[in-house]
């Protein structure tokens, strides 16, 4: 599908049919995509959890407040980001000549080591990135989906078992549009609300 096809397409999908299955093949091709996509320093802070079974995505409708379209989609995923990715910086350069490796290495440990806040933002920027990808990857294939952020983390982070130093950074929610219910798009400010040229212009 062409890319201007695609983003009038995708939309945010609040009604999915349940009983809707995603198999594997679908989903490893759907990421296969995703895992593409840019991350700061090619660090690649992403995770993902995909939550298919029933009872698990109706406790995980719990966690995000009853959002009744979590326990019907086809498939939850929590994206999630890795507050250490950093330190993986050696081995995805392995390939590079040694000095440049080296030298890239040891700059990117210096920018985050000890950075807590520098490395929750990137972590968030990095799978928010990939969340974005996974959304028109699902478009491309005619799933629909949904982003959420409406869940509590440290529980979510709990069910999942997740690792400290990995953070929920959104739900992503997959599946077929509920039959008779009818989306719209949400209203979307003008260009001349959002697009500056050279500076800011209020």
């Amino acid at each position: 599908m062409e890319f201007e096809a695609l983003c009038k397409q995708r939309y945010t999908e609040r009604y999915f049919s349940p009983n809707v299955e995603i198999s594997d093949r679908q989903l490893q091709d759907l990421f296969q995509k995703v895992i593409l996509g840019p991350s700061a320093f090619n660090l690649q802070h992403w995770q993902f959890i995909v939550v298919r079974e029933q009872e698990a995505k109706k406790e995980l409708s719990e966690i995000a407040y009853y959002q009744p379209q979590v326990k019907d989609c086809s498939a939850v995923v929590a994206v999630c980001g890795n507050l250490l990715a950093f330190r993986d910086a050696r081995c995805i350069h392995a390939t590079d000549p040694e000095s440049i490796r080296d030298k890239f290495t040891d700059m990117v440990e210096k920018i985050y080591e000890n950075e807590a806040g520098l490395q929750r933002d990137e972590a968030i920027r990095s799978a928010s990135l990939a969340g974005m990808s996974l959304m028109y990857a699902a478009a491309d294939k005619n799933w629909a989906s949904a982003p959420l952020i409406g869940f509590d983390a440290d529980k979510l982070a709990a069910k999942l078992c997740l690792q400290k130093t990995m953070i929920p950074v959104m739900l992503v929610l997959l599946g077929k549009p509920k039959p008779g219910h009818t989306n719209r798009r949400g209203y979307r400010k003008s260009l001349s609300e959002v697009l500056h040229f050279e500076t800011y212009k209020s």
